[in-house]
């Protein structure tokens, strides 16, 4: 057995950005684990502690472990920090240089994983690569022990982490028996951090707040107006009673903490002018919001989602205990609340709204919202079949795969992917699942492209006819913002994808996500979101910029020509 040998990670950060390791592991380390925090010990038969399972089958807490029995690939038990009470220890631990996991965890004899891992959400985004703790395809990683025993992993996040793996701890998806299909068992006796520190208090609001502002706003897109009578105009109201839409409003009567309207934006129609909507710096909010007359609330907010991620805290509009911010009018009349964002964590893609009208606030006020609107924002829908509707080539294109060598991968890695194939210049492959996905990172050989040069990422790809509810995704990591998340993403809705089996082209501006700076360091494409194993085919991706077509140049540099002859 392998006892107090320290392994060496090294291959977790070359995996993400060809850097120093992340992490070192031990396993079944001689000295116990001091002033750790547990997320879980299981000491309470049938208690689960807030954790929930994915694809597990008998899971039980039972003589101070968790235990079940894998039914499919992604199988997974997790805990969502952000999620627990105020006074939770498990609460508000920042993970910095030197913090730990531990997990004491047993497979079963002569298993047949290859990997155990586990992913942590930090500061919001969850975070790919994961930690891979055990492997036994990795010799700079400690092999899975297949004696039935139960072992000790120590996890300690090194100096040269360059903050991937750091951050404040807001959730955890531990992939015990990483990528194994069914019938094998998993116990995990406890999950331990330490050496953390109180994550601090968050950084103050990245906007500016005007109370009934003197100028109009221009150039609105309104997500939601309200001046059909009963026309919710997609908004759906939590713990309210009486809501309705009337008078050009949507009212209400608050009937319990964090009730909220919301509008889930990316579930509307791919035409609708509401989707497809980029907060970039200067972009502004605009509320018209009635309280009653002496209300007790005390603050109004909302909570936007950016690029698929919910954001955490809130947009806080109004706080009478916030000498920065306007105060809730109590005088039973509208008001005008303007924000204008300035910094980039609020900004991207706005993918949802979720307003919290009356903040926890319990019961029997009523509200009235006369509009809620958005401007100076940039639209960033995806281009299919570029050259046939706008006339641009992509010019000074980078290739970041052609695939025109048989049999030749490229380097790129395959994830829930099968029957990888390369030929007649064409990458093909099958899904095992719901997650498929292939990437490839500078250490790979990926160009490492200076993105200020190439504000558009584009790709030829089929899927087959029959899928019509995928979505294709595409995530990125940079130099300047290392780490592939959910912030780090753009997708291509399926509303957007012709469902006819041929090859199209697929463009999507890039430079629009405030991420996309420094230098190119990974490239990832999910070429499904959904359960199946049709095969996809992909021809090119590339990366670059603008220029007219041929035969639009042609005519410009004749029109050219024929000015400086009249000149003559």
């Amino acid at each position: 057995m392998k006892k107090s040998i320290l392994f060496m990670a090294a291959l977790i950060m070359f995996t993400v950005c060809g850097q120093a390791m992340a992490y070192t592991v031990e396993l079944d380390p001689i000295t116990p684990l001091d002033n750790y925090i547990s997320l879980g010990e299981w000491n309470t038969e049938g208690d689960f502690e807030d954790w929930t399972t994915f694809l597990v089958n008998d899971s039980a807490v039972y003589n101070g472990s968790i235990t079940g029995r894998v039914v499919g690939a992604d199988m997974n038990i997790s805990l969502d920090v952000s999620a627990l009470p105020n006074n939770d220890v498990r609460k508000e631990n920042l993970f910095v240089t030197g913090s730990v996991y531990e997990i004491r965890l047993r497979f079963d004899p002569f298993t047949e994983t290859t990997r155990s891992e586990f992913f942590p959400t930090m500061d919001g985004s969850f975070k790919v690569p994961p930690i891979t703790f055990a492997s036994n395809a990795d010799p700079a990683l400690p092999d899975i022990e297949n004696d039935g025993l139960f072992h000790v992993y120590r996890i300690t996040l090194d100096t040269n982490d360059t903050l991937l793996y750091l951050g404040q701890l807001d959730g955890i998806r531990f992939d015990a028996l990483d990528d194994l299909t069914s019938n094998e068992t998993f116990e995990v006796d406890y999950f331990r951090i330490a050496d953390t520190t109180v994550a601090p208090v968050p950084p103050a609001p990245s906007f500016i707040v005007e109370l009934d502002p003197s100028t109009p706003l221009d150039n609105y897109v309104s997500l939601g107006d309200w001046n059909t009578n009963d026309e919710f105009e997609d908004w759906t109201t939590r713990m309210v009673n009486d809501a309705a839409v009337y008078d050009g409003s949507i009212t209400g009567l608050v009937v319990g903490n964090d009730m909220n309207i919301s509008l889930n934006i990316i579930a509307l129609s791919s035409n609708d002018v509401r989707v497809g909507n980029v907060m970039v710096t200067g972009s502004v909010y605009e509320i018209r919001v009635r309280f009653d007359q002496y209300t007790e609330c005390k603050r109004s907010e909302f909570f936007p989602t950016m690029n698929g991620i919910f954001k955490f805290p809130p947009i806080m509009f109004a706080n009478n205990d916030d000498p920065a911010l306007p105060d809730i009018e109590g005088d039973g009349l509208f008001h005008v609340y303007r924000i204008t964002l300035l910094s980039n964590f609020y900004l991207g893609k706005l993918d949802a709204i979720r307003f919290d009208i009356l903040d926890d606030f319990g019961s029997n006020e009523t509200f009235e919202v006369d509009y809620f609107r958005i401007a100076n924002v940039i639209t960033n829908v995806p281009f299919v079949d570029p050259i046939t509707v706008d006339g641009e080539l992509l010019s000074n294109y980078t290739s970041l795969a052609e695939w025109d060598t048989d049999d030749d991968i490229e380097n790129w890695q395959m994830v829930n992917i099968t029957n990888e194939t390369v030929s007649g210049g064409i990458f093909s492959g099958r899904p095992l699942n719901a997650d498929p996905w292939f990437y490839k990172i500078s250490s790979l050989g990926l160009p490492q492209v200076d993105l200020a040069d190439a504000p558009y990422a584009e790709f030829r790809l089929k899927q087959v006819s029959s899928i019509t509810d995928s979505e294709i995704e595409i995530f990125f990591t940079t130099t300047n913002n290392p780490g592939m998340s959910g912030e780090m993403r753009a997708s291509i809705p399926a509303s957007k994808i012709p469902h006819d089996g041929e090859f199209h082209v697929y463009r999507y501006q890039m430079s629009q996500n405030p991420l996309w700076e420094g230098v190119l360091d990974g490239f990832r494409i999910d070429p499904y979101t959904v359960d199946t194993t049709e095969k996809f085919e992909i021809d090119y991706i590339r990366v670059g910029d603008l220029i007219p077509e041929p035969t639009l140049l042609l005519g410009i540099i004749l029109a050219g020509i024929a000015v400086f002859r009249k000149r003559l």
